[in-house]
């Protein structure tokens, strides 16, 4: 249980650690999956033949020859992702540079297509044995979510097992479900309480997804389509890759942003895992007003030190601290470009439970 109000912002080198893809193999297989291509048969020889089956069911590809152009239109829409991804800084800001439904609709489904992999790869990693429900915990050991979850049960005793969340918020930038997956299943071993117990301690927890997940855990209090987590299911595949937004569809929705930036507004201390403080995402952040918030810690790991000053100033910004207040809070701002999140919990822990 946390002391102080606590957001935990947590970006794709979080996820790293779990054994996701870098942002760069990343865009590698997205690039694969949506370069469809066929050779004279009804399957194609290139590219991921789930996203072909999505994208034929989405345009109705047999009811006509304007069907039939608008599936070829976003094969062509593919290639040109599948060209251009050496280029991109990342797919997400391609996306939001290109402007256009064709190229969103097939990033989306070769974003679901490929997270879908790697939950299931996630979930291999750590599994007990194969097609086991249970979890290896000492496989598990090693990683920041077992880090954090050692900190947040440090004081809290069974019976107050309702206060868990307490004080705490999660803004979360990945399009996966890992976090809330682990906790869920940390919760049922640590405190031997049943799914059920564990589920509703979870629901009642803000896990804001400021660009969408692929679809919700089968538990979750939610309206978008249900997805085992490392089940590798993609028979639903189309409706999927629409739980995923881009920049603009997410400032569209006014609730969830005003929640987001309440989750800035009103912490007394932000902790950054695995971020990598992009300007887009630094923006959404951004609230009207801020309290004057006591203290930020973040991971920064492999950013050179000109590059940490320039961002230790972006979140001193973010707070919106006048010069006096950045003077008299400039050991409570750390950005640390030498550990990854599991060392942060190691390094700062009682600094961030005080």
């Amino acid at each position: 249980m946390y002391n102080s109000r606590t957001t935990f912002i947590v970006g794709a080198g979080a996820s790293l650690e779990l054994g996701f893809p870098t942002s760069k193999d990343l865009k590698q297989q997205i690039a694969k999956s949506v370069d469809i291509r066929y050779d004279g048969v009804s399957r194609p020889t290139h590219g991921d033949h789930m996203i072909a089956d999505a994208l034929r069911s989405y345009a109705d590809y047999r009811a006509g020859p304007e069907e039939r152009e608008e599936y070829n239109e976003h094969l062509y829409a593919g290639w040109h992702i599948a060209k251009a991804m050496p280029q991109a800084i990342s797919i997400d800001n391609f996306v939001e540079n290109q402007e256009s439904i064709l190229v969103t609709r097939m990033a989306k489904l070769g974003i679901a297509s490929c997270l879908i992999d790697s939950e299931k790869a996630c979930w291999r990693r750590f599994q007990e044995a194969e097609d086991s429900p249970e979890l290896n915990w000492s496989k598990f050991e090693n990683n920041w979510i077992q880090s954090f979850f050692q900190s947040l049960t440090e004081r809290t005793k069974k019976s107050s097992l309702d206060l868990l969340f307490s004080n705490i918020r999660f803004v979360i930038f990945n399009y996966d479900r890992s976090l809330e997956f682990y906790i869920h299943k940390c919760i049922q071993n640590y405190y031997k309480v049943d799914e059920n117990t564990a589920s509703e301690l979870i629901n009642n927890a803000s896990f804001l997804h400021p660009y969408g997940q692929i679809g919700k855990l089968p538990w979750q209090n939610s309206d978008l389509p249900s997805l085992e987590f490392g089940g590798g299911n993609k028979r639903n595949l189309y409706e999927i890759s629409q739980s995923i937004l881009t920049f603009s569809e997410q400032i569209e929705d006014a609730e969830e942003l005003s929640a987001i930036r309440a989750a800035i507004h009103e912490a007394d201390q932000l902790i950054f895992l695995g971020f990598s403080f992009g300007e887009s995402n630094m923006q959404l952040l951004q609230p009207k007003r801020t309290r004057d918030t006591n203290r930020v810690i973040a991971t920064a790991f492999g950013i050179s030190d000109p590059d940490r000053d320039v961002i230790l100033h972006q979140l001193k910004d973010l707070c919106m601290l006048d010069n006096k207040a950045k003077a008299s809070k400039a050991g409570r701002y750390i950005l640390d470009n030498k550990i990854i999140c599991t060392e942060l919990f190691y390094k700062y822990g009682k600094s961030i439970m005080s």
